[in-house]
């Protein structure tokens, strides 16, 4: 129903499609969320609030045009499909405690204008096919991000280019067409460089 404000459930997923295009919608009370199934809030244009402190599972366009300001993923291990995170005009923050592969990097963070910090330390595969120079920049994932974003990565994306040893493509990318500021942490979380 696309007059719903307010949504209380007691399940421990978002379904596919479940709470899709309610543009009204700007709270999710589910305590014990844990998964996030394809465009589940996709296009909730003012969801704003929802605890996401158990979800270890996120889906194809999960969020894409939601409200949020800052999301935190602390116990996140999956995410499947593309496009997770796309369109989040308001989206300032978003962090990753325990994610270690991102499988695609298509679109992960296109259009989030607002975006200026980035944690995803643990974060040691981003993406597969994108690590070529000269991508589409759909592929990089960082396209439209602030200018001078912050992107906090492991240590390993400073490798990852298999054919050179150098940076991940897509960090080299926002690093010269967004001016990113990117660190990498070892695997404790300290800053190497």
């Amino acid at each position: 129903d696309p007059f719903f404000t307010k949504v209380i459930m007691d399940s421990g997923a978002i379904l596919d499609n479940s709470l899709r295009t309610m543009p009204n919608l700007d709270d999710v009370y589910l305590p014990g969320l844990t998964s996030v199934d394809t465009d589940g809030f996709n296009g909730s244009a003012k969801l704003s609030i929802l605890n996401t402190s158990d979800i270890t599972n996120v889906a194809n366009r999960a969020f894409v045009g939601t409200a949020f300001v800052n999301l935190d993923f602390p116990k996140l291990v999956t995410v499947g499909g593309v496009s997770p995170f796309t369109a989040i005009s308001t989206l300032k923050t978003i962090k990753f405690g325990s994610l270690v592969n991102i499988a695609s990097s298509e679109s992960f963070f296109t259009n989030c204008p607002l975006l200026e910090y980035i944690d995803m330390k643990k974060v040691k595969t981003y993406g597969t096919y994108n690590n070529t120079a000269g991508a589409s920049v759909r592929f990089y994932g960082f396209n439209n991000v602030k200018l001078g974003c912050i992107i906090d990565c492991n240590i390993a994306l400073a490798t990852a280019n298999t054919t050179n040893n150098t940076a991940h493509e897509a960090l080299k990318w926002v690093k010269a067409n967004r001016q990113a500021v990117v660190k990498f942490y070892d695997d404790n979380g300290n800053y190497i460089s």
